[in-house]
């Protein structure tokens, strides 16, 4: 991967985050999961948490909550999940970017998922529940000063090789 402003890290990596859990099981009353992000950086933009599950999840006061560090986000399976299916249920949650911003604040952040009290962690599926987590959005990078989604540093490395100079401008030039 580029990394045209020499500092160790991707460049798309520095302008996008994104971050996925293992398998969390089980996942029912008295038994939340949680994905842990270290050091999050600030949304650019709305953030999308994606989760997928099987459990008991079937009935409508069967779902769960999701929270980042305390903060509620929204509300996963409802109404339209199942019961142990064989395919995993999956739903995704759009969070404003200014909200999960106040949510994350500057440290360690936590998305965590909590079952409402009639969804039953292991008396289904065999024993087996689980949840999975994925979050993934554009960061606000420091180095990225006028928020276009680029290192300020790589504009105008059009040929990718990781400086600009004059083999960038020659790709705008007639032959």
């Amino acid at each position: 991967c580029p990394d045209c402003d020499g500092d160790g890290a991707a460049d798309h990596d520095e302008v996008h985050f994104a971050a996925a859990s293992d398998i969390l099981s089980n996942i029912g009353t008295g038994v939340p999961q949680s994905l842990l992000l270290i050091a999050p950086p600030q949304a650019r933009g709305e953030v999308t948490l994606r989760f997928t599950a099987q459990g008991d999840f079937r009935n409508v006061t069967e779902f769960a909550e999701i929270d980042i560090s305390g903060t509620p986000v929204g509300v996963v399976f409802v109404n339209h999940a199942s019961d142990c299916n064989f395919m995993p249920d999956e739903e995704t949650l759009r969070v404003p970017a200014a909200l999960f911003n106040q949510a994350i604040g500057s440290s360690n952040a936590v998305i965590r998922v909590n079952p409402s009290p009639d969804v039953s962690p292991n008396n289904l599926c065999g024993g087996v529940t689980y949840v999975t987590v994925f979050v993934e959005y554009d960061a606000i990078a420091p180095d990225d000063v006028n928020e276009n989604g680029f290192l300020d540093a790589c504009e105008g490395d059009f040929d990718a090789d990781g400086d600009v100079d004059l083999a960038d401008l020659g790709l705008f030039l007639p032959c």
